[in-house]
């Protein structure tokens, strides 16, 4: 497979783990939504529809987000321009796609093959991990032998553009991230950076091309030290995050990181609305309004004498949804805004703005709901519930469909553009014969 076909098919992958995982949570959050006293769900299939939930959208998020087709397709138009044939970094990116299929379809199964309670699906779960594993460091080496060609010393030279940087943070954590779970795997050992804060380089990864809209919008030659400094703190806010084993240590270290990242947003200059001519700049209001929201959440959390990952806190599910929303629904709809903008060129200008804040307010409502029902003591995982917290629980409900409408006119945008896009092409083809 070459690597605009592995782009491609992860891709749709990436898009049916979203839907998967949305689905999943749409039909937990409607069971709490209708309050204590009314069952829609058994316990069991509550339960199973919180793994799948949390194990499609934890693959999609930190696994196949950026490197799979972002990077893909930034080597598929590196390839293209310089003229270079298929080689040994196409035929690893296709065996890292058939790990991931593999790793995913297993441990999707194993949620329905294995009982909740049987021990062996721990040992399953482990060697679908382990795979997945496998299957990232040998994507993050595609995409580096890909971008560097015939010489690893020609890596940075190819990096040297802000997609280059972009691609290059994420597969740099790809790789070490990668080799840290494969050895946890195999060393029967908790894997180091399975955790929210393992988001942070993919995040800054989205945050880089932002800063790239932001200045080529306007004309200005982006400066490589922003990106360079977009990589650092990546690989520092990840290490910091879950290598030290003082909980105390690695949140202060981590808002270090996320404070970082702000005092890059105010470094970049800002660009009037006039001249934001992609497509993709109507979610930097909403992505830095969300982002920053996402770094209150987390210096709060850490403020607390409790450990709440630990102490089992919905304040956790609150965290860990401003986060992964933030890279899924609004880094992923402008990415693919950034990368495709003649899709979305043609559509009148309340769509194109209208979608952006829908998922924007949806993932900021959602996520404080969450945070206000851990605040009063809601633990996560559970179905039955008080009744003071059945208020709180329907908030997030209605944040949960408002995000899914916000997602769907996305959606229909890219669609439509698409069949408008394909039979403009047959009439330029009709009309040159």
């Amino acid at each position: 497979m070459s690597h605009r076909s592995v782009a491609a098919a992860t891709a749709w992958m990436m898009v049916a783990l979203i839907v998967i995982g949305a689905l999943a949570g749409l039909v937990m959050q409607l069971e709490l939504a209708l309050g204590p006293t009314r069952d829609l769900l058994s316990e069991h299939v509550y339960g199973l529809s919180l793994t799948i939930h949390a194990g499609a959208l934890a693959i999609a998020a930190l696994r196949i987000c950026v490197i799979g087709p972002i990077a893909n397709l930034y080597v598929a138009r590196l390839h293209e321009r310089v003229g270079r044939a298929r080689g040994a970094s196409d035929a690893l990116a296709g065996l890292a796609l058939a790990g991931y299929l593999v790793g995913t379809v297993a441990m999707l199964a194993a949620i329905f093959v294995f009982p909740q309670t049987d021990p062996r699906a721990v040992d399953w779960i482990a060697a679908c991990g382990l795979t997945l594993a496998i299957a990232d460091i040998t994507m993050a080496l595609g995409v580096m032998l890909g971008m560097a060609g015939t010489s690893w010393r020609s890596l940075p030279e190819q990096a040297s553009s802000p997609e280059g940087w972009v691609v290059l943070i994420a597969v740099s954590w790809q790789l070490i991230t990668g080799v840290t779970n494969a050895l946890g795997g195999v060393l029967r050992i908790e894997g180091t950076f399975f955790h929210v804060d393992a988001l942070t380089a993919p995040l800054i990864a989205m945050i880089g091309i932002l800063l790239l809209i932001q200045r080529e919008s306007n004309g200005t030659k982006v400066r490589p030290r922003v990106f360079v400094t977009l990589v650092l703190l990546a690989l520092f806010g990840g290490v910091s995050s879950d290598a030290t084993a003082l909980p105390e240590l690695r949140r202060a270290l981590a808002i270090i990181v996320h404070l970082g990242v702000i005092a890059a947003f105010i470094a970049g200059r800002r660009v009037p609305a006039a001249h934001r001519v992609s497509p993709a700049a109507d979610y930097l209001p909403v992505f830095i309004m969300v982002y920053l929201l996402s770094v209150v959440a987390r210096a709060y959390v850490a403020s607390l004498a409790l450990d709440v990952h630990v102490a089992d806190s919905y304040l956790v599910i609150g965290e860990f949804h401003l986060t992964a929303l933030l890279l899924l629904a609004i880094g992923g709809p402008m990415a693919l805004r950034y990368f495709q903008p003649s899709r979305f060129v043609d559509h009148p200008i309340w769509t194109l703005k209208a979608a952006p804040l829908m998922i924007g307010l949806a993932t900021a409502w959602l996520g404080l709901a969450m945070l206000s029902l851990g605040h009063a003591g809601m633990p996560r995982r559970y179905i039955a519930y008080l009744p003071e917290f059945t208020i709180g629980h329907r908030s997030a409900g209605a944040a949960a469909l408002l995000l899914c409408a916000g997602l769907a006119l996305e959606a229909w945008m890219w669609a439509s553009g698409r069949r408008r896009a394909a039979a403009s092409a047959t009439l330029t083809g009709s009309a040159a014969r």
